[in-house]
């Protein structure tokens, strides 16, 4: 009895394993989601939740890299490299149409951006603010990390300010906008403590992590309401390179199957992702994240 000429060939010259799909988590120095020197490394939010992704998806190379800012990280996904972020915003599917990433369902529920400022801070600030309105106070420095996303209402304040600002300095610049690389984060507040800078826009963990970072007292530093974001919160999700479509439905499998599990809860109390309303928080999770299934 004879092999049929195919099966002989493939008897003869089996076919070459293909490689395992590469996933690059990206990186950056954004404690306490990724937390990547000192005693706590790679013990923030977001670097475990990719242990997790990483120990749940076997059959995928794993790789992490630190990308300098946000805005490095999307030039080289629109170029194919095969990037995913797990701190992503999340958007419904029918708000998808404008973006180049694929997005999973979301793994947990955080509160927007709020203003931060030292308790002694010479300037009187109300409990809240409007971020337009501080803008248009040349004497009053915010201070912020180049390249990062502060949420699309934000963000469109800050560049309709870098582009209309009637105060500027000798560098072109609006003189009450103090930039500094994405990594200084920790320093921002070193500033802010010292008076350097009036206000910052921040979350509630980097506050507290900053706090404690700095070897301050836990009220060192106010958290006061804006009016842009007052009441708001957002879901984080995973986004992927959007050529990347069977690792986002892995994740999303993952997802809908763990998030119900006391990992995702204890990842997110640990490091205050819930604060500063965390019964409300647990009360969204519950009723509208795990709801959510892409």
């Amino acid at each position: 009895m004879f092999l049929s000429g195919w099966l002989l060939c493939l008897v003869l010259f089996p076919a070459k394993a293909q490689p395992p799909q590469k996933i690059i988590w990206a990186n950056f120095d954004f404690p306490p989601l990724y937390i990547l020197k000192g005693e706590l490394q790679g013990q923030g939010y977001t670097d475990k939740l990719i242990d997790y992704l990483e120990s749940a998806l076997p059959t995928y190379q794993h790789q992490r890299v630190v990308f300098p800012n946000y805005l490095r990280m999307e030039r080289e996904a629109a170029n194919g490299v095969p990037i995913c972020d797990a701190a992503a915003f999340y958007q419904p599917p029918e708000l998808r149409e404008d973006t180049p990433w694929l997005l999973s369902a979301p793994h947990t529920v955080f509160f927007m951006h709020s203003l931060v400022v030292a308790k002694h801070s010479k300037y009187a600030f109300a409990e809240q603010e409007s971020l337009a309105e501080l803008l248009q106070q040349p004497q009053l420095k915010l201070g912020i990390q180049a390249g990062r996303p502060l949420g699309q209402k934000l963000d469109q304040l800050l560049q309709a300010h870098h582009k209309n600002s009637a105060f500027r300095g000798k560098n072109g610049q609006p003189v009450n906008l103090i930039e500094r690389s994405a990594e200084d984060f920790i320093g921002l507040y070193s500033m802010l403590q010292r008076g350097n800078i009036d206000y910052l826009i921040d979350y509630f963990p980097q506050m507290a992590f900053a706090t404690k970072t700095l070897g301050l007292a836990h009220d060192s530093f106010r958290m006061l309401s804006l009016s842009e974001t007052a009441g708001q919160y957002g879901l984080a999700a995973i986004r992927c390179q959007q050529a990347m479509q069977k690792v986002i439905a892995d994740i999303n499998r993952l997802l809908i199957r763990d998030r119900p599990k006391p990992f995702f809860q204890t990842l997110t109390k640990r490091w205050g992702v819930r604060n500063p309303y965390p019964e409300l928080a647990d009360d969204i999770y519950q009723n509208k994240v795990l709801k959510i299934m892409d």
